[in-house]
């Protein structure tokens, strides 16, 4: 909601600014993903794209739901964080063309995107340890 809000006030300096962010996201992505740091400019890229600028009440809204959402997240889930920046380009270009209902749209579903893949990466470390337990068992350690 956010976006699709502030999509027609957002002015043209700050879609540069996020699509600066965007492209930093690339490159600290190129070798080992530094989590940390990456997870820091996709926290500014949000901020801008949720129009903070505009409407400084969702900086509230969206800290809280950044608080949720774990730095290793990025670092653990094979690929999302290139996914992740693809995803922003889709949503930085509907921003600019001012289509705030593409750009909800693309939000929405980049978020559960995200939130799936954290899901599914959850599924397998717990599948991974429940292996390793029963491999384990009987074993003299």
């Amino acid at each position: 909601m956010a976006v699709r809000i502030s999509t027609e006030k957002l002015i043209k300096e700050d879609i540069q600014e996020a699509e600066i962010l965007n492209r930093e996201m690339e490159k600290l992505c190129n070798g080992k993903v530094n989590a940390k740091e990456l997870r820091v400019v996709n926290y500014r890229l949000h901020m801008i794209l949720c129009g903070v600028s505009i409407h400084p009440w969702f900086t509230r809204l969206i800290s809280a739901l950044w608080i949720r959402f774990s730095s290793r997240s990025l670092r653990m889930i094979v690929n999302r964080p290139r996914e992740i920046i693809e995803e922003h380009k889709k949503i930085i270009a509907a921003v600019k063309n001012k289509d705030a209902i593409l750009a909800e749209a693309l939000m929405k579903e980049h978020f559960e995107n995200t939130m799936k893949a954290i899901s599914d990466d959850r599924e397998k470390i717990t599948e991974q340890v429940q292996g390793m337990k029963e491999e384990c068992n009987g074993k003299d350690l």
